[in-house]
């Protein structure tokens, strides 16, 4: 089989990278800083009559030295840079390998400068120049902008490192039961079909479906529910989660990258590398904005050279800091930080966010479908009547037991449950199909088996008179054989504990609620009542539901589909955006754009809360990066130098970039600090 350690090997592979990256810019940091603090001595050493070599052009050598030194470390700028100039698509790097280049070549011909008046002895040239070399400039400007790109890096780390845990949270080894034997097992050895014991205290290290016992699991690192949930036999177990009291067998059903665990892990990577429309719209301002500024430092120089009549070092030093300080990297970061904190601040409380677009509909959703069965009810469907009226097949209700095992609808797991517990014999049943928004069909001995809806009755040409429910809220299901009526199972469902809560919370945010059900209109105009929503829709088909999905968005607007069945998909997929509670079926959470890891309904105006957030904090951090140039651009150009005396040597302009930038990123950290709604506290049962 697949082996456990595969997407383990692999994710750690990705993380050794990671640190070893991080490590790289670190080392890179500690040597740049030292050289540049031997550097700046030697440049303000005459300020401060420090001891210093008698000649400068010896101390402006070393300084030209070291900071040779820090452009061979930091060489990557000039690589990226200079590639990005010559394809006619200046980046960030070009703004910075320009300046710090520029600022190099100026103190080269300084430096020129000096030897030369030393020769002829002329003291006041050699003052002059002395003070006119920008080689701490050119260094400076590298080291800040490298030290906001290590903190930026530590941050998305950290971001990423809040996951890293949960693999701590399964153990490495495993009790596997064969035969009679017990044998201990590392995870990475097992194999789908084993059986793993439980015992109170144990991690669960791995997903399984539970064959034997019980157990109260605490699942709050993958899940965000803060109590233990009951779990027995039948139901299913994920690796990573704590029992806290119980004995149980699982059985071992899921491996590597199928793992619910790896599966939320590669979630978040994916939506944190994935690009929203704003940050698109980032990007092109980027590209237009970059030459624009190259532009501006060109202009700069020849206003103040050939115009303003100042000196060459003055038109120099106006047009590098015009390049440092507007370095488009607060525009960049503004967007991927804040996705990045805030898809990890979901997963940290169970909600998945598949990609950086969906925060963005999620913040201007205003219409929410949803489905009803296991969606805002629990899904756990009690049986309350169960009747044959035809006394022809003795073995009707192994008939229906074998036929609904084969099904994973709320209905038919209830159903099984109900037989299971009856000890009902299986038979054997053939050709299963599934018929969405209908029922499911098979062959018994030839026979056409249907068990569903009255409408499916109706279908098939079932004479007989349906009977109706005893409550207004149950659910009736039918069961013919070829077209003969032969029995029918009164089932209802319980509202969740916080639906009501979630419902009252959605419609004092203004939300327009709309529930679209496939069960008939006295059930679910009875649940929506309940429950408080105002607009409902019954016996709507799964195919009528994605169009029912397409007539709430006529007029532009945005629709949110919630629900957790095979017949949801198509209305997920349809809506501007699906949310798919994730205790439902494998390819409604496939079609979903965001995934509600708890069944808890509270988690969905936690969603739509943190998406409203995170927009609010992507926009604020881009209005930050444009008032930010709309200001530093030009003050470091000198517009207000003639004026008020104000300007900006490239050191100073790099240090406000760095600052800049870090601002951005500091800001987007504070989305951890988001409050979302708290949970009601049960033990589910």
């Amino acid at each position: 089989g697949y082996k456990a350690s595969v997407f383990e090997e692999d994710y750690s592979k990705r993380k050794l990278s990671r640190k070893k990256s991080l490590n790289k810019i670190l080392i890179k940091m500690v040597i740049s800083i030292f050289l540049l603090l031997v550097l700046m001595y030697f440049s303000m050493g005459e300020m401060f009559a420090w001891p210093l070599f008698n000649l400068s052009s010896i101390n402006l050598g070393i300084e030209m030295g070291l900071t040779l030194i820090i452009m061979v470390i930091f060489f990557d700028y000039f690589k990226k840079g200079f590639k990005g100039l010559f394809s006619l698509h200046p980046t960030m790097e070009s703004l910075v390998s320009l300046g710090s280049l520029v600022s190099f070549a100026y103190g080269i011909y300084a430096f020129v400068k000096v030897i030369l008046a030393e020769k002829i002895g002329d003291m006041e040239i050699i003052h002059h120049w002395r003070h006119n070399v920008y080689f701490e400039a050119g260094a400076m400007i590298l080291v800040l902008v490298s030290l906001g790109k290590f903190l930026e890096a530590v941050a998305k780390d950290k971001t990423t490192s809040s996951l890293e845990h949960l693999f701590s949270l399964a153990p490495d080894y495993a009790i596997v039961k064969k035969g009679e034997e017990y044998i201990e097992t590392a995870v990475k050895d097992l194999k789908i079909g084993d059986l793993i014991i439980i015992k109170p205290g144990d991690g669960i290290p791995i997903d399984g479906k539970i064959v034997e016992g019980y157990g109260y699991l605490e699942e709050s690192a993958l899940t965000g529910e803060p109590l233990p949930r009951y779990k027995k036999v039948g139901d299913h177990v994920i690796g990573g989660s704590i029992n806290q009291n119980g004995f149980f067998i699982f059985e071992v059903t899921s491996l590597g990258k199928d793992t619910v665990l790896a599966k939320i892990i590669n979630l978040v990577e994916e939506a944190s590398s994935s690009k929203a429309r704003l940050a698109s719209i980032a990007d092109k301002v980027s590209s237009i904005f970059v030459p624009i500024v190259i532009g501006i430092s060109i202009l700069t120089f020849i206003i103040w050279y050939f115009v303003g009549g100042k000196d060459v070092e003055q038109a120099i030093m106006f047009a590098v800091s015009v390049l440092v300080i507007s370095c488009p990297c607060a525009l960049g970061l503004a967007t991927p930080v804040a996705i990045m904190v805030g898809t990890g601040k979901g997963a940290e409380n169970g909600i998945l966010i598949k990609s950086a677009q969906a925060f963005e509909s999620l913040s201007k959703v205003k219409t929410i479908a949803f489905d009803k069965t296991g969606t805002l009810t629990s899904g756990h469907l009690k049986i309350i009547d169960y009747k044959i009226v035809s006394k022809e097949y003795e073995e009707i209700d192994s008939i229906i037991y074998s036929s609904e095992v084969k099904s994973n609808h709320p209905l038919s797991m209830s159903i099984v449950q109900y037989f299971e517990n009856a000890k009902t014999p299986k038979i054997e049943v053939q050709n299963f199909e599934n018929l969405p928004g209908h029922g499911i069909k098979s062959i018994y001995k030839g026979q056409e088996v249907y068990i569903g809806s009255e409408d499916l009755m109706k279908k098939i040409g079932v004479k007989e008179k349906l009977l109706v429910g005893s409550e207004n809220s149950s659910t009736l299901v039918y069961v013919a054989i070829g077209q003969k009526l032969v029995a029918f199972i009164e089932l209802v469902d319980t509202i969740k504990i916080d639906t009501i809560e979630a419902v009252k919370k959605l419609k004092e945010l203004d939300y327009r609620l709309v529930l679209i059900s496939g069960d008939n209109e006295l059930a679910t105009s009875a649940l929506a009542q309940k429950v408080g929503i105002d607009e409902h829709y019954a016996n709507v088909k799964p195919n009528e539901k994605q169009v029912k999905v397409h007539e709430l968005q006529v007029g532009g607007n945005l629709v949110a589909m919630v629900g957790d069945g095979i017949n949801d998909a198509p209305a997920l997929e349809s809506a501007d955006i699906g949310i798919a509670i994730g205790t439902g079926a494998n390819v409604a959470i496939e079609s979903a754009d965001i995934v509600l890891m708890n069944p808890s309904l509270m988690d969905l105006v936690n969603a739509l809360h943190l998406g409203r957030k995170v927009v609010k904090n992507i926009k604020m951090n881009l209005f930050y990066a444009f008032i930010y140039n709309v200001i530093g651009i030009p003050l470091a150009a000198g517009v207000f130098f003639s004026a008020f005396g104000l300007a900006l040597n490239p050191m100073i302009a790099s240090g406000i970039m760095s600052i800049s930038s870090l601002t951005v990123v500091l800001n987007a950290l504070l989305l951890k600090k988001t409050k979302l709604y708290k949970k009601e506290k049960e033990v589910s049962k």
